[in-house]
This record gives C-alpha cells, structure tokens and sequence, in this order.
C-alpha cells in the first residue's frame, strides 16, 4: 500500500509540474504577435523603402496610388514596396497574374501579365484606407461620389454596375446594386445612370488610367 502511495504521490507531482509549466506559457504562442496575429515567419524583414512605402499615406488617383502606378514595372514597384505574386479570376474566368502590394496603410492588387518586368495594367482596391483627394473610399455611397467628383456615368456587365465620374477619369467605382436591382434594368443606367440609387454604397475601385468612353461623350 505504501509503494502504491508513494508511486501516486509521484505520479500527481509530474503531473502538478506540467500544469505549471502550461500555465506559465498559456496565452503565448511565438508564431503569434502580442495582438494575437499570425507571424509570417518566413517573410523577410522590410527594407526601409518598403516600410515607408507601407505607412505613408496616399491618395487614390487616375494614376494610381504612390509608387504603385498604371505603366510602372512590377520589378520596380516591388524594389520600392513590399509585393507578393499571386494569380486572381475575373468574370471572363481566365486567371491573370496578380501582385498584393503594401502601400500607405494597407494593401491593393496590381494586375500585369507575363514577367515580373512587366507593367501594371490595373489595380484594384478594396481596402477603406484609401480614398481620392476628396475622400471617396470603398463604403463611400454614390451620392458621396456625384458631390465630390460630379455627376457619373455608368454602366453594367458581370452582375455588377459600375460608376465613372468626371472629376477622376480613369477611376471605375463597383458599387453595391446589381443590375436587376435598377429601374429599367441594366439598359437603363448605360442611359441615364441617375438610376443608380444615392444611397448605394461603393464595394470596389478600379484604376485603369483610362476615362470610360461613357465620359468621352
């Protein structure tokens, strides 16, 4: 009995050693940051052009947003700011190459296709951080849109309708309403896009670099 007491006593003690030293690492994880947040541990650290081009803030233009610009190479965007390579599907359903970019606080997609020398072709935002010169963002509504950069144009395709305002050619503003949701359909707004409500809100920007022909007329 006493030998069966005391390999208890042993047993509860290892056991008592464990939960302690648990107990002293519950809550850390060295893979995770102090907020709780995956490390990417096998990223390399940012080269001073690449954290400034991550934090400073920026505007969206016809142009793009800071270093990241319609026409730049993607060799060079990716010198000045931190880039990754993926691939992204479109409506047409033909996979594209894509580029995730940080840059003034967030991130966007730059599309190009072939080497990593080519030039970007558009970019895509979908990140709140970012907003034109008059503060248009994604979660803007339109009517926002009309009163800082003029009555828009639109247009409809892939489920989606589009805004364009004169006051930033070269932009595309996706917005929150299909064309079914629209007086007269999608035929409509290509006619007259006061269809597109005041309160529907803008889910995506497209710079292109290129005015809509709806804004060449």
């Amino acid at each position: 009995m006493q030998i069966q007491r005391s390999r208890l006593t042993t047993v509860l003690s290892a056991l008592l050693s464990i939960l302690a030293v648990m107990a002293c690492f519950s809550g850390h994880d060295s893979k995770r940051d102090a907020a709780g947040h995956p490390r990417d541990t096998g990223r390399a650290a940012r080269t001073a052009e690449q954290q400034g081009c991550a934090t400073s803030p920026t505007p969206i233009t016809a142009q793009g947003i800071g270093p990241v610009r319609i026409g730049g190479k993607i060799s060079a965007v990716s010198t000045a700011c931190e880039t990754r390579d993926s691939a992204i599907t479109l409506g047409e359903g033909i996979p594209e190459r894509a580029h995730s970019i940080d840059v003034g606080g967030g991130h966007v997609i730059a599309l190009s296709a072939g080497s990593a020398d080519t030039s970007v072709t558009r970019i895509i935002v979908r990140d709140s951080v970012f907003a034109t010169a008059k503060g248009i963002r994604v979660g803007s509504t339109v009517g926002a849109l009309r009163a800082a950069h003029g009555e828009v144009c639109g247009a409809a395709g892939e489920g989606n309708v589009v805004a364009f305002a004169p006051g930033i050619p070269g932009v595309s503003f996706e917005t929150s309403v299909s064309p079914a949701e629209l007086r007269g359909g999608s035929a409509a707004v290509e006619r007259d896009a006061s269809v597109i409500p005041d309160a529907a809100t803008i889910s995506g920007i497209w710079i292109t670099g290129q005015p809509a022909p709806c804004l060449q007329r």
